[in-house]
């Protein structure tokens, strides 16, 4: 992928360096003729581009949750058609990676699909022991974790709140929510002073105490 990168920079550098010697009308016809040149070589290189049908063996992108989300809706739609088999790899991957990166505001909205795929594999007696560490160990999170915000906290500082249930550093938060640190440090000195305490600590054992985090908690 690196050495891609660079030979395209390469070659965008030794074709950018004539044209843009141009100017007004010639500029114009210059770009628009470089892109018809090239839109007709990749078409006629078959051997090469794939032609019109492309380069097929570029695996799909994945943008953080994108392909999660993506995996959860088809997944969706193939367990209610009554493609189990087609549905069972989507979701449980799906699940999987929900439980890895701790999103659990994703997997509670998807609560009912996650017990329905459940129930489906237990039924049909495939995939029984994810099936059933699912139902038993991972959904009681799930619900354990529901837990309301309230109205002094932003989405963002109650997000933040509930995962220092789990020691983190400043910039490894800052990660999971996608977020800068400056953020994160902004966050968390509003939810001392809403809380009226003075560190970390103090605000987890607060928080304990009014039920907003729990040792189950998995992080919005």
């Amino acid at each position: 992928m690196g050495a891609g990168a660079v030979a395209t920079a390469v070659i965008a550098g030794l074709v950018a360096r004539p044209i843009f010697k141009l100017k007004g009308n010639y500029l114009a016809m210059a770009t628009l003729g470089l892109g018809i040149i090239i839109n007709i070589a990749l078409r006629n290189e078959a051997q090469w581009t794939g032609g019109p049908d492309g380069i097929s063996s570029i695996p799909k992108p994945t943008v953080f949750g994108l392909e999660l989300a993506r995996n959860l809706l088809i997944g969706r739609r193939l367990l209610n058609a009554g493609h189990f088999d087609q549905a069972a790899p989507l979701l449980l991957a799906a699940i999987e990676r929900l439980r890895l990166e701790n999103w659990g505001w994703l997997a509670r909205c998807e609560r009912d699909l996650i017990t329905q795929f459940c129930h489906e594999c237990l039924a049909r007696k495939r995939f029984v022991a994810p099936a059933r560490d699912i139902r038993d160990v991972f959904l009681p999170q799930i619900q354990q974790s529901a837990v309301l915000r309230p109205v002094e906290f932003t989405s963002a500082e109650f997000g933040l709140l509930q995962r220092l249930a789990q020691p983190r550093r400043n910039k490894l938060l800052a990660r999971d929510m996608g977020v800068t640190e400056a953020a994160v440090k902004f966050h968390l000195s509003n939810i001392y002073r809403k809380m009226g305490v003075h560190n970390r600590t103090d605000a987890v054992v607060k928080a304990r105490e009014k039920g907003w985090i729990t040792d189950g908690h998995l992080g919005l």
